[in-house]
């Protein structure tokens, strides 16, 4: 019971001691600090590696330019056709994978999206695939291995 006197006692009384409080005009800053170095001198506060754009490529970045994307288009070397069943239904293994004529192919060629090509027809000795109104002609892999 004591202890919990003497807590009081203490906690009462530091709470009427007087605060030495500072107001704005009692603060005066006496020197302020500055960082003067040269226009040609490295900020070390950059990333390591990143220097100052010159004049030149600050204007040109202050260009807007039209952004356009290159044409990517499939190329015959982008079809593995490993094999063709010429018949009643005309059936190639393009790309590990069975495709009739007018079936779609998604594929992958560095395009942004994946491109849509579709089986135009399937003959012997090879694949004729559109993209765009554009038709692309996919040999048929080792025909070069049969007797003319």
């Amino acid at each position: 019971m004591k202890k919990i006197a003497v807590i009081l006692l203490l906690t009462t009384g530091l709470a009427h001691l007087p605060v030495a409080a500072q107001t704005a005009t009692e603060l005066k800053i006496k020197t302020l600090s500055t960082f003067n170095a040269l226009p040609t001198t490295r900020d070390p506060f950059w990333p390591v590696g990143w220097s100052r754009p010159t004049a030149v490529e600050q204007v040109f970045a202050a260009i807007p330019m039209p952004t356009v994307a290159p044409e990517i288009h499939p190329k015959p070397e982008d079809f593995v056709v490993s094999s063709i069943s010429t018949g009643k239904l005309p059936l190639a293994v393009i790309n590990g994978r069975a495709y009739a004529e007018g079936e779609l192919i998604t594929i992958n060629v560095g395009a942004p999206k994946p491109m849509i090509v579709q089986v135009y027809s399937i003959r012997d000795g090879s694949v004729t695939l559109r993209f765009q109104n554009r038709t692309v002609l996919a040999p048929l892999k080792g025909t070069h291995l049969l007797p003319h």
